[in-house]
């Protein structure tokens, strides 16, 4: 028999509150006061064996002082009450699509920032941007968007320090820093004592120059529910670890195959029963083709043991797994055929302004390839021209699992001008 233990529930702040049998103006981790959540306070944690003491007293007729000071609903069986070793409260996690991207980032401190600079000058400042291989250029602003992706939030968050920079008090500057820090440290992969320090510290900055919002007339108070929940992020991730392991970003996916998807199939009448019917098709087509799928590979990888082992070294290797190695060594890409074959050095020199090619060239052979004395270039040498070089990083534990590609442009060909000065050269 398995005896699950409930460590984690992963929810928005909605299902948190119902979950916890408070009101959506309390917290539901903590009993912080209703109009205390923009104070930097070390409230105590919800007790699972006190509330259901209260519940039940006030389902039995009494009137606990406890009900209404901890914000509390009657909802007086929830599911977690005879859990064995639960404590629903600490077992609430960091939520970074609704309550740093779509919340703190973008209901607020976007919103914030427009009060003061003004649609027209934020979107002007958008738009002005630069196209950058690997930046999101928001070409028609920001302002018009209705709808917004977890992506796109952080596509924002990489631009928008740099973009109000200018253009609102210092001050602003330095709460919006800590706020985009705050962000950025919690979407780490990996954490150390470091790393949970430069959170803190980014909210203690924010709580202390937050003042100059209500000095501008921008708010009028910081009682904001999703702000408070910041300060319980490190508590969260000591206990659970990196809070994109439990980021609602992932399963909110599945509002499209399982709740859109399914009512398209539908005939748009009592299309409950048949979201029900077409998903559940879906899930038995999707369990025979993963069990096609294991056969095939099961068949193909006996096939190749036997073509590749006799049968002593099958029975020695018996339930050997070979685990691959993941390469972590920079890699350089470049085209197949290069645009502009065969250039000589003097028309490198002057028509892309290289004019230290051959000494930087003759450093680097020395330095790559110390035992090589045959390689030695000189101006009588021809060489191929490309346009750009895509060079791959290995992956960053702590920030993504994917490699990080960047773009090396070269400095383009440019014709001689008519004051007769070398292209590229200075003036």
């Amino acid at each position: 028999r398995v005896y699950p233990i409930l460590a984690a529930y992963v929810a928005d702040f909605p299902e948190q509150c119902l979950v916890a049998c408070c009101k959506e103006n309390r917290c539901p981790k903590c009993l912080v006061a209703a109009d205390e959540h923009g104070d930097p306070l070390n409230s105590l944690i919800r007790d699972p064996e006190l509330t259901k003491e209260i519940l039940e007293r006030r389902r039995s007729g009494q009137h606990p002082v406890e009900f209404d000071e901890y914000g509390l609903r009657p909802v007086y069986k929830p599911f977690w009450a005879n859990l064995p070793h639960t404590d629903i409260f600490l077992a609430f996690t960091p939520d970074l699509l609704h309550q740093l991207h779509k919340g703190v980032f973008k209901d607020h401190l976007v919103k914030w920032c427009l009060d003061i600079v003004g649609e027209t000058e934020i979107d002007a400042r958008f738009k002005a941007i630069p196209d950058y291989p690997g930046l999101r250029h928001f070409k028609k602003g920001i302002s018009s968007v209705k709808q917004w992706t977890g992506t796109e939030h952080k596509e924002m968050q990489r631009v928008f320090m740099a973009l109000i920079t200018g253009a609102v008090p210092s001050r602003v500057v330095i709460v919006t820093r800590a706020l985009l820090d705050f962000c950025y440290y919690a979407r780490l992969h990996t954490h150390t004592s470091e790393s949970l320090d430069g959170l803190e510290n980014a909210l203690a900055v924010f709580h202390a120059h937050k003042d100059v919002l209500q000095e501008l007339a921008v708010r009028e108070h910081f009682n904001i529910p999703k702000l408070h929940q910041l300060s319980h992020y490190v508590q969260s991730i000591k206990l659970f670890g990196a809070a994109d392991g439990f980021n609602t970003e992932l399963p909110e996916r599945l509002h499209i195959d399982f709740a859109k998807e399914a009512y398209r199939a539908s005939n748009k009448r009592d299309y409950e029963e048949q979201m029900a019917l077409w998903l559940q098709r879906q899930e038995a087509v999707f369990c025979r083709t993963t069990y096609l799928e294991w056969v095939a590979e099961r068949a193909a990888r006996r096939t190749e043991q036997e073509s590749e082992y006799d049968s002593d070294s099958d029975a020695e290797n018996e339930g050997f797994d070979v685990v691959p190695v993941v390469s972590q060594d920079i890699i350089h890409v470049l085209a197949k055929t290069a645009p502009h074959p065969r250039r000589s050095v003097q028309h490198l020199e002057t028509m892309h302004g290289a004019v230290d090619f051959l000494p930087a060239l003759t450093l680097f052979l020395q330095k790559h390839l110390p035992h090589n004395h045959s390689i030695v270039p000189g101006p009588q040498d021809r060489f191929d021209t490309f346009r750009q070089v895509v060079v791959i990083l290995p992956p960053d534990p702590r920030v993504s699992e994917l490699p990080k590609c960047l773009r090396v442009r070269a400095t383009p060909e440019v014709l001689p001008s008519s004051s007769g000065r070398k292209p590229g050269s200075p003036n």
